[in-house]
């Protein structure tokens, strides 16, 4: 392929960057879904909400440079109806997560305060591994960020 076929598809890289964007999005919302639905079919709640928030450092860690689009400045200062959608989607998922947690009747904004609370320690864990920041590595890693995601929470 050409180094010009791209743009046979995408107007520009701008446009490119996002359909990369959204895509990821679409990838990450899916997986994270799937965690949440295979866990929850044979554990609580609880215990289907982290295997989401794990999935998601699961996908940072496959996917680096896709990850670092998606939650990057580009992303950030775009408006892109496309990519907000997908984004929103997202957030969705977490926000579901959470109100199957801690129930229906829980205050919007106790819930909007948990989900930017769970985002953060889950993204900053992920930015964290990504950055190198964390000195343990494979099964050692793995093992610590299951013990993270499951002590991190008093819902318990």
């Amino acid at each position: 392929m050409s180094p010009g076929a791209v743009y046979r598809h995408f107007a520009n890289k701008e446009e490119l960057l996002v359909a990369l964007a959204v895509e990821g999005f679409e990838r990450l919302t899916l997986e994270q879904s799937q965690a949440y639905l295979q866990t929850k079919a044979t554990g609580s709640s609880l215990d289907a909400f982290r295997a989401g928030g794990a999935a998601y450092i699961r996908f940072a860690r496959q996917n680096p440079a896709l990850f670092r689009l998606m939650f990057g400045r580009f992303t950030a200062t775009l408006h892109s109806p496309a990519l907000e959608q997908a984004s929103k989607a997202n957030r969705d998922v977490l926000m579901l997560g959470i109100r199957k947690v801690l129930g229906p009747d829980t205050p919007a904004d106790d819930l909007h305060a948990t989900s930017i609370g769970t985002w953060a320690m889950i993204h900053g864990l992920s930015a964290l591994i990504l950055d190198q920041q964390i000195q343990e590595q494979g099964a050692e890693l793995d093992a610590l960020v299951e013990k993270i995601i499951r002590g991190s929470s008093e819902w318990d």
